[in-house]
């Protein structure tokens, strides 16, 4: 009994220190929650300030920045001031997660922030690799969310380091920064899960043997999943079949019948409940032309 009772107090202590890996939720997504909640924990400030505060109701780190282009580290006095945390090594593989997800706010008042105006970055390997990505689209006075894929980490069993940062060369020197992070955290979806569309072409010939569009998909594992996919003009489906996919993003292509003509059309694809669809409009070729 009081071996039991110690492995379960060494345990609830692991998930204080590391931040905790939910159980499955109702939409079947597991996470490591990596800022979240009232601790600091392994977090360490470089060239700013770390602590906690309240931003909008939401608990949250303050990542404070006074930029200064003159006291840098020695070889770098415009530098990349940023919090980060070490990655225990039981810890270190991730190529189960699927996405690192993010929520940030900046104050409304302020200068307009910068294309670039904080990234968050892994490293990984033997040291000299890494990964990186920019939070472009952060807005002013809104909370604003991210979700960056993981597919091209490179070394991803190994990762030892986790960072947020920013480039004080996109700032004016003597400028106060204050970034509030109230989540951070690992996912992957336990079951196959549409997630997006993308190169959907705007337009396309009506006559054209088919159209070739990128499925996103998480959850799949190291194997495939099948989706439906479809053009349909109103209620109406002109054209459907099925495809394999991967995790990550998978090209499809959805023959186009005979009987497709000019028009506006929606372009589906399916997985499970969940369905995702974008417009597309066909219009008549030359060919086509010449032929009536």
């Amino acid at each position: 009994m009081a071996s039991h009772c110690f492995r379960c107090l060494l345990g609830m202590a692991l998930c204080l220190l590391l931040g905790n890996v939910s159980a499955t939720d109702a939409g079947d997504v597991e996470r490591w929650v990596l800022i979240g909640g009232r601790s600091v924990g392994e977090w360490a400030a470089v060239e700013s300030t770390l602590s906690l505060a309240t931003a909008r109701g939401e608990d949250a780190f303050l990542f404070h920045v006074p930029v200064d282009w003159t006291a840098g580290e020695k070889d770098y006095p415009v530098g990349w001031p940023r919090i980060q945390m070490r990655v225990p090594d039981d810890r270190a593989d991730w190529r189960q997660w699927e996405q690192l997800r993010l929520r940030l706010y900046v104050p409304a008042e302020g200068d307009p922030l910068p294309a670039d105006p904080i990234g968050i970055s892994l490293g990984t390997g033997d040291h000299h690799s890494s990964w990186g990505r920019n939070a472009t689209g952060l807005r002013r006075g809104d909370w604003t969310e991210f979700a960056f894929e993981l597919s091209d980490v490179p070394d991803a069993d190994r990762v030892h380091s986790i960072g947020i940062f920013i480039s004080e060369s996109n700032y004016r020197h003597g400028a106060t920064l204050r970034f509030y992070v109230s989540r951070l955290e690992l996912v992957r979806h336990l079951k196959p899960t549409l997630v997006g569309l993308d190169s959907v072409p705007g337009v396309a010939f009506a006559d054209a043997a088919a159209v070739s569009f990128r499925v996103k998909m998480l959850g799949v594992g190291s194997g495939t999943a099948e989706i439906e996919i479809a053009l349909r003009r109103g209620d109406a489906t002109v054209s459907q079949t099925t495809a394999r996919v991967v995790r990550g993003t998978t090209l499809v292509t959805l023959p186009l019948s005979s009987t497709a003509r000019p028009g506006e059309y929606t372009l589906l694809a399916r997985a499970g409940e969940k369905e995702i669809s974008q417009p597309i409009r066909l219009v008549a070729s030359p060919w086509q032309e010449a032929v009536q």
